[in-house]
Formats: structure tokens, sequence, C-alpha cells
């Protein structure tokens, strides 16, 4: 999208957000030298847009629009902008999940091809962190370390509306890593192998030089509970070398049915004996209750409506314990009662196992609001699902009742492996969900489902700053991949202790009682079946919620396995060219970057068992010298949450499309969703003397105002649009439905067919509880007052023949015979009738008085700055018109709704003869036709 005509004039409005970024006032930082003044990233003209996130996600946004001031500053051209930036946009929306990478946490990398430049709080109080990890996730990217590192500190002033940058002088890498805890060492021996462990809280990387291997990592200060010693690393070394055994190390809790009486005695001990019999062999005389079902039926209600309460059922033989009882319906419903511990790899009964055991466990219970150490206050932005209440528009589109997985497994995108290193990004340790499927397959999890777990991988290093385990989990499985590469290719060993001396009995129930400084504490109902060959638990169930049904979580752990699963698969970051190099698996015959145009397509790819790609996700870019379009295309979701609705229509595959213009002094970004635009970000380096500034605007595009107005309908079904900002008038369309003139689209709402040209649609429900759908659309007919909104910026008369080579074939088009009249376009046109032509856009006030005049001919259109000769605007798609100020990128502008061509179809001369009738319905205005 282009600069918008009145961004200089425009009077937004914002909001203030108080963000958790708060201005400290101080202005130095230890180890800086730099002491110019600060560089001002204004948001002011984006800040409107933070209110449609929740304070997280807007504090992730800033910290985004930072680094887009950064790339301003820098003065990074085209190539590098796009380069740094093309798997991911400048606005963030839970509609663009696991289509773009959206990073969090404090800190923000920028390449410029010969220096990262690493963004930074004023205020970190793990500068040193921030900084490694960011210097980490490059070389797993690019395969190299950068020539220099730039550190740049950020403080946002959320009261001032703008972020201030302060530049610390550019260093050679090495010293930027050692001035921040790099530590290397060799640990093929014991000594040296316990040494680095002591010197160091955190590996990057694993390498052999010669005959000898060595680690490196960071010196930061540790944390309690989280430490990883030798003998560890001993139990984890056994397990990639092991040549038995089911599998590569790991854990899970296995779901069991009950199989026999005493399993079910042993399970649910506050069942009365009688029932219990009657259950197992479906003699129900004497029990109390007729039939299995009738007692199902108290048991939901005892669970779910607290009706009859709990006290009360030991009377009946039931237990008043909710674990036992949802124990019992599980029973009933011929469901898994109790999960069991098993253990890969030769984990059973170790320190490894022990973490495992808990971390998988306690995710589960977390992300559901289950026992007593939820983070819901430590760790700010954690919801569990059972608080996270889906709005009634998503679960529209939600199975009732779902079932799935949850399970740690190795982050593929931050491990690259070569024949004599592995290095590891940010973050190893990724948490991953899949809902169960038809015929036993697993499927992408609804948005209620997922949205815990996606919020917990997300924020992971929080979780782990709050829970010690989750770090040790994150330490296990950067070493995990280091021995799995160590085993597998690096052709070297570790120092060891015999398997007699390392700890192989402890039990979980011991462990757990033991470890005080857990966060989780809750008493656990760990049981013991007869037929049960490990530990077992029942699960515990979550609060009674009306979040779309239910929800039933099982799953485990996988250490690390990406070289048994990616074999072959992976054409790793080499692949790509320098700048636009990311690690993770792709698929080596689909991915071609041209090196001349750096345009082409990437394929990256998900792995599931060895050899199988589970998922793919497809990136297309097309570069020119000033602009770049980039399709992404992904699976389909269930439910694609939008505001608080679901946007239906991208059940067969999901597609983003980003567009990046640049000149000189702006840089423009346009994001679209199945090919409907959804915002744009402008930023722009004011002519001024005095302050060096970059101002950063976005600017609503029709899906922005879809979700403006679904919160509108939602509120008001009859007149929500009437007093939003940009409404402008309606009138009821032939089905009944509303068409609205809002922010310079069409609004539909209704419930039945259309005769209009569907953009964009989502399903609402209102407060009085209606399903309704919220439309952006293009009307087949225009009122007499669409037609006096619009403004002619070209015309022309044309063949019929011709009218493909002047009318784009994604041009929305509203066809009509006379400067009044809205009809659809008559059939059949004389052959090589004429054809009156206007390219609109909806720039006029519809109450102002005046025709629609013309102010360009169709043959000028090629002339217009940044035009093309098929009418497709400036590159990418833009309205190029221009401006009374002049020429150039600064002057274009565009129309709100975008163009729309009207075409009349002119009556026949009457003095030639008519090769085909023209039909007697067709009104006679001559609509322009000369």
């Amino acid at each position: 999208m282009v600069v918008d005509p009145a961004r200089v004039r425009r009077v937004v409005a914002v909001w203030l957000v108080v963000l958790a970024l708060v201005a400290t006032g101080a202005c130095s930082w230890p180890g800086s030298d730099q002491k110019d003044a600060p560089y001002l990233v204004s948001y002011s003209g984006a800040a409107a847009r933070l209110t449609a996130l929740d304070q997280r996600e807007a504090t992730e946004q800033l910290r985004d629009w930072a680094r887009l001031g950064l790339a301003s500053q820098l003065r990074l051209d085209h190539d590098q902008i796009v380069d740094a930036l093309y798997d991911t946009t400048p606005i963030r929306d839970p509609a663009f999940a696991e289509l773009v990478e959206q990073p969090t946490g404090p800190g923000r990398g920028l390449f410029d091809g010969t220096t990262l430049h690493v963004l930074v709080p004023q205020d970190d109080p793990q500068r040193s962190r921030t900084i490694g990890l960011l210097l980490d996730q490059h070389r797993t990217d690019a395969g190299a370390d950068p020539a220099r590192v730039q550190v740049h500190r950020y403080q946002v002033h959320p009261q001032r509306q703008h972020i201030e940058l302060f530049a610390q002088t550019p260093a050679p890498t090495g010293r930027i890593r050692a001035e921040n805890g790099w530590r290397e060492a060799r640990i093929d021996q014991p000594r040296g192998l316990a040494g680095f462990l002591t010197d160091t809280s955190h590996l990057s990387r694993l390498e052999t030089r010669g005959a000898h291997t060595w680690a490196a990592g960071w010196h930061w200060p540790a944390t309690p509970g989280a430490e990883v010693t030798a003998e560890d690393i001993a139990v984890l070394q056994r397990g990639y070398q092991r040549t038995t055994g089911p599998s590569l190390p790991g854990f899970s809790l296995n779901p069991q049915q009950v199989s026999s009486l005493d399993d079910l005695r042993a399970t649910i001990p506050g069942l009365a004996p009688a029932l219990a019999e009657a259950i197992t062999s479906g003699n129900w005389a004497g029990s109390g209750f007729a039939s299995p079902a009738e007692l199902a039926g108290l048991v939901k209600d005892a669970l779910f409506q607290l009706q009859p309460p709990l006290d009360t059922l030991p009377a009946r033989g039931l237990p008043a314990n909710r674990t036992q009882l949802w124990a019992l319906l599980n029973v009933l419903e011929g469901q898994p009662v109790y999960s069991q511990a098993r253990y890969d790899g030769g984990l059973a009964g170790t320190e490894v196992g022990m973490t495992l055991f808990y971390t998988d466990l306690v995710a589960k219970y977390w992300t559901t609001g289950v026992g007593d150490g939820v983070p819901s206050k430590a760790v700010p932005g954690f919801v569990p699902d059972t608080r996270a209440v889906t709005p009634a528009s998503i679960c529209l589109g939600e199975p009732r009742g779902e079932s799935g997985r949850l399970w740690f497994g190795q982050n593929d995108t931050a491990f690259t492996f070569t024949p004599t290193s592995v290095d590891i990004g940010t973050q190893a340790t990724r948490l991953f969900s899949r809902s169960d499927g038809p015929g036993g397959s697993e499927v992408e999890p609804s948005y209620t489902f997922g949205r815990g777990m996606r919020w917990f991988d997300e924020h992971y290093q929080q979780i782990a700053d709050y829970e010690p385990q989750y770090h040790r989990l994150e330490q296990l499985m950067r070493w995990s991949g280091a021995l799995e590469w160590l085993t597998a290719e690096g052709g070297g060993e570790l120092p060891a202790p015999p398997d007699s001396e390392i700890s192989s009995g402890l039990s979980f129930a011991d462990w757990y009682a033991g470890h005080h400084e857990l966060r989780e504490r809750a008493p656990l109902t760990l049981v013991t079946p007869p037929s049960a060959t490990n530990e077992a638990v029942l699960p515990t169930p979550s609060d009674t919620t009306p979040n779309c049904g239910l929800l039933n979580i099982v799953g485990g752990v996988s250490l690390a396995d990406g070289l048994a699963r990616g074999r072959d698969l992976s054409s790793g970051p080499a692949a790509l060219p320098p700048g636009m190099r990311r690690a993770g698996p792709m698929d080596p015959a689909a991915t071609r970057i041209d090196p001349a145009t750096r345009s082409g397509r990437i394929e990256r790819i998900t792995l599931g068992k060895p050899g199988q790609v589970t998922d793919r996700l497809i990136q297309d870019l097309r570069r020119g010298p000033d602009a770049t379009s980039i399709e992404i295309t992904g699976s389909p979701r269930n439910s694609i949450p939008f505001g608080d609705a679901r946007l239906k229509g991208q059940t067969e595959q999901r597609r983003a499309e980003i567009e990046v213009q640049s000149t000189e002094r702006d840089v423009s970004f346009d994001s679209a969703l199945g090919g409907t635009e959804f915002l744009s970000v402008d930023m722009h380096v004011p002519r001024s003397s005095g302050v060096q500034q970059t101002d950063i605007t976005v600017w609503q595009r029709p899906l922005a105002y879809l979700q403006d107005a679904i919160k509108r309908v939602h509120r008001d079904p009859a007149h929500g649009l009437d007093d939003a900002p940009g409404f402008r008038y309606q009138y009821p369309g032939p089905e009944g439905q509303v068409i609205s003139r809002y922010g310079g689209i069409w609004i539909e709402v209704g419930t039945g067919p259309t005769s209009s040209r569907i953009l964009a649609v989502a399903d609402v429900v209102t407060a009085d509880g209606r399903v309704l759908e919220v439309r952006v659309v293009i009307p087949a007919q225009l009122s007499k007052k669409d037609l006096d909104s619009l403004q002619v910026i070209e015309e022309g008369t044309v063949k019929d023949t011709e009218l493909a080579s002047v009318v784009p074939p994604e041009a929305d088009i509203a066809s009509f015979v006379g400067p009044e009249a809205a009809s659809a376009l008559p059939e059949p046109t004389e052959v090589n009738a004429n054809v009156h032509v206007r390219i609109a856009t909806t720039t006029r006030d519809p109450n102002s008085p005046g025709p629609i005049t013309g102010t360009w001919s169709l043959a000028d259109r090629a002339t217009i700055p940044g035009g093309s000769p098929e009418g497709g605007g400036p590159p990418g798609g833009g309205d190029g018109v221009p401006s009374a100020d002049g020429e150039g990128f600064d002057n274009i502008r565009r129309g709100p709704g975008g163009e729309i061509f009207l075409i009349t179809v002119c009556p026949s001369d009457p003095g030639q003869p008519s090769q085909q009738p023209q039909p007697s319905q067709q009104p006679q205005q001559t609509g322009g036709c000369a």
C-alpha cells in the first residue's frame, strides 16, 4: 500500500495504553560509550492499533515497531529490509498465527548484511541473556557469526507515544560475546566436562576440533533447580547409544482403561463395592441404579452442575472427590481412566526422567487451570483455558468436546547441524499440540484447544523463569540435540560413569514429595491398579467452564530426534542467499531462490516420524527494485480467530500476503489475509532538521474495518455501525441484508444468500443470541448514493474485445448503465460494441453536490507515476494517482476502498445496423458514451 494522501493532515484518535515497558527516566547504561542524542520512533499515528491487542501483545508490538524504526534509522535498502523481515509482519494479530514469525521476549535482532543490530530494553535485568540469545539465533540461522554487533538500548514512553533508541559503538562479535559471559571448553575429559558445567548455565554449541570435543555456552547467573549434571548427560548419552529399546530418549503419560474389578477398586476407592460390581458385571440389580446411563447422568450433573452437591454423593455409594468422579465418568463412557508413565531410552528412575514427568504433567495442569502453582499472577499474560472464555462467535466453528495431545519436543528452527558442529538458537524446546481427527489421524487443534498451549510455547522463557524445571528441560533438550549429533555424526563420546553408578531407582512420588522448591505442590492422585506396569496418576479435572465444550489432553516429552526425523529432507539454511537464511528443515526439491533476482519459493516443512512431512509453509517472494510481494501459504485451520469472531473462507489453505514498498525516506508494509487487505504500516522520515525521528502510522484497510464492525454488530445488530467513525450511509440489500458504506468499504450484515461479491466474512453471535454474518462486499449493484460518492480518476471508451486489456482480472467491477441507473451488465452485448469504462475511487463525500467528472483518459494510465500499462497501478497493485503537489512515492494516494471499474455498454449508432440485438430493457442513457 502507498502513503495515504492525508497522512500529514489527518487527526488520528489515539487511546493511551499503559504498558509494562514503563519509562524509567534513566539515560545511562553500564558499558555505553555513545553520547549522541537518542533516535525517536514515534507511534502516535499507530497507537490506536494497540487497543486491539491485550497488554502483553501490545508490548511485543511496540518492540516490533522499535525494530522497524531502527531499520529506518540505519537507512537499510529495499533488499536488506526484505531479507530481514520477509517472514514476519509489522502487525500482530492472532489471525496470522503459524503463518508468520512473531518474535516474543525483550530483544529484537536486525541484520544489515555485515552487522547484527541488537535491540535491548534500557532496564533489562537479563541484558546479557537477551543479547546472547539473539547472537545464538543469528548464528543458527546464518551458519556463522556476523562480523560486528551493535547494541541499541530502547525505552518506551507511553505518554509521549514514542520509543527512544540509544546506539552503542559497534564492536567485533567476539568481544560482545566475551563481555556477556561466553565460555568455551574441551569436554571429552571428565575434568573438562565438570568444569564446563560448573562455569556455564546454558549450552549453545558443540563441535569437534580434530579428535577432541568442545562445548560453548554462557556464564549467566545460575537458576537454582535448573542445573544439568554430568550424570544427566551420561543418562542422555546412554539413551542415544542404545542399540535396543523402543525409541530414543523420551517420556509420556499414556492413557489407560481399567481392565478388571480390581483395577476399578484401585483407581476409584470411594466407589461402593456394589456399584463397582454392577459396572464390571453389567448386573445392576441392588446397586441403586437401573442402568449405567442413569449413573452417568447423575455423575455429569454433579461434575458440571454441582447438583446434587458433592457431599451428598457418598450416601448413594459415590465418591465426593471430583477427580474420582471424573475417573468414574470415563469408566462409564469407555474412556481412558488413568495415565501411566512410560520412559524410553533408559530414563526410568533417573533425575532426567523425573524432570520430564513433572514438566509434562504440570503443563497439562496449568493450561487447564489445575493445581496450586498456576502462574496467572506471576507470569503476566498467562491465562488458563478455563478462564479464557472463547467468544461465542468462535465457538460456532469449534468441535464440542475435543480430545488431543500436547507434547514437548525439539524446536527444529533452533538447531543447525554441520559435519563438525551443532549450533543451538534461542529456544530449543517447543510445546506442540494436535487434536484427534477421523480414523485415528491428528489435525490442527481448534483455537480453544490450542490457545493455552500456544501461549505457553510462545512465552516459554517467562514460564521457565517462574518454574526452573522448565529451564532444566530446555537445557536437557539442548544437550540431547547435541548428543544425538555427536553420537550419529560427530563420532565422539563424552566421559560417563558406568551404569552401576547412575541413579536409576527413583520414584516420581518420592521425588515430587522431596523437592519442596517446585512451584506446583498440589497433592497428586497416584494410583496402583494391578494392570499398571509403572507409576500411574488420575488426571485432575479442571473447573467447570462454558468454553466450547470439554477438553481432554494427553501427551509427553520427546527429547531431540531432529536428525532421525530429518535425514535427507532438510536443505538447511545454506540453501538460501545470505541474509535470507533461517534455521529449520526445508524441502530441497521445492525451495528455489534465484540468486540474481532473489525471488522464488521457500518451502519450510514440519517433520513427524522419520521421513514424514506433516506440514508445509510456503513463502513466495517476487521482488522489484522498490517493491516486493510475499505470499505465505499454510495449512487450513478449523477456526481462525478474528477479533471476537471466526474468520471464514480459509478451510482449504490459509494465505497471508505482505507487500513491501520503499524509497529513500519511506517504507510501507501492507498486510492481507486470503486476498483481502487488513492493515498498512508506513514508516516516514520527516524532512525536518533537529530531532532524528521515524514516524510509524497504521492505516485501516477492509479487514480492519471488518474487525471493528464485528464488535459493533455484536453489541447492537441494528444500529451498531450508525455511530461508527467512517459511517456514511446504508441501504437494504435484495435479500433483507443491510449494506453499509463504512470506512471506504461496504459492510453487509445478514444471514441469507447475497448477490454481492464477498471479499471476507465472519460469523458473529450477537448479544441477544442471534447468529449473523458480517461481510466485506462489493455490491453487484450500486445505489445512487454509491455513485455519488465515487470520484472518477480515469475514463474512456473501448471495444468490448479490448475490455480484458483495460480491466485487471482481480478488479472490483460494478457494472451499470447510465450515470444514475444501477443494473447488471446487459447480455448479450453487440459484437464489437463500445464499452465506456470509468475507473473510480471512493474519495468523495456522498453529500457533496455535482456530477462525477473524469480527470484521466485510459490512454494516460501508463504515464501515471507508479502505474503500469496493464492497469495494475504501482508495483504490488496500488492505485497510481498523482496528487497536486508533484510526482513520486510521497505523493501517490489511494482511495480507501480501492479502484472500482464502472462499465457502461454504449448504445449502438442508429446509422449502423446491430449484428446482435440489444436487450429492450436496457436504459438508453449514454453514460459518458460519445
